[in-house]
């Protein structure tokens, strides 16, 4: 977690990996929760559309690795969740400011450290732009075509679910890359990176 530790007029963040008691934790918790409620709206927009991309990313390769029946049950469940949780490692490393994180703004509440208001209206933005988020991920890769580029059939995509992203897609890729309208190709190799 970081904490936010005061030196002169400059606030710098102070990375810290605490083993703390329940009643510390709940401290943390409330000092965190004021954190949030005092962010604006210009820093939480972008740490809230973030946090929607990377969940969204996770929940999409989760789905790609489930969806492929060329996989074994166990590996399928565990791929899954692999990729999921990469989603969630992805909010946490980047600080983004993800709804069901925010909720627990409860106990600073609770605590009487911030408004009613300051809380819905941290919990309204990050859920609107949590959704935005994820929504911009939806566009790209709906632009992005690879699904159905006529590069595989409903009979291949049984087979091969996941393949498409690794070296197939690559082969299928150069093969195709005259047909590709301009633009496509950015889109498509920016969510394979």
């Amino acid at each position: 977690m970081t904490d936010l530790k005061k030196e002169g007029t400059a606030s710098q963040p102070v990375i810290s990996i605490d083993s703390l008691a329940p009643a510390a934790i709940e401290r943390k918790s409330e000092s965190i929760g004021v954190t949030k409620n005092a962010l604006t709206l210009s820093r939480l927009i972008p740490l809230a559309l973030a946090a929607g991309f990377f969940i969204g990313l996770g929940g999409l390769y989760f789905t790609l690795f489930m969806a492929d029946s060329s996989l074994s049950f166990a590996v399928q469940r565990f791929a899954g969740a692999l990729m999921f949780s990469l989603g969630l490692a992805l909010v946490i490393i980047c600080g983004a400011e993800l709804f069901t994180g925010n909720s627990l703004m409860i106990g600073a509440l609770a605590s009487r450290k911030i408004p009613v208001g300051g809380m819905l209206r941290n919990w309204i933005w990050v859920w609107i732009f949590n959704l935005v988020g994820a929504v911009i991920l939806v566009t790209l890769v709906y632009l992005s075509d690879t699904p159905k580029d006529g590069s595989h059939n409903d009979e291949d995509c049984g087979r091969q679910g996941v393949a498409w992203l690794g070296d197939t897609l690559l082969q299928r890729h150069s093969l195709q890359r005259a047909r590709v309208p301009r633009g496509l190709d950015g889109i498509r190799g920016s969510l394979g990176s």
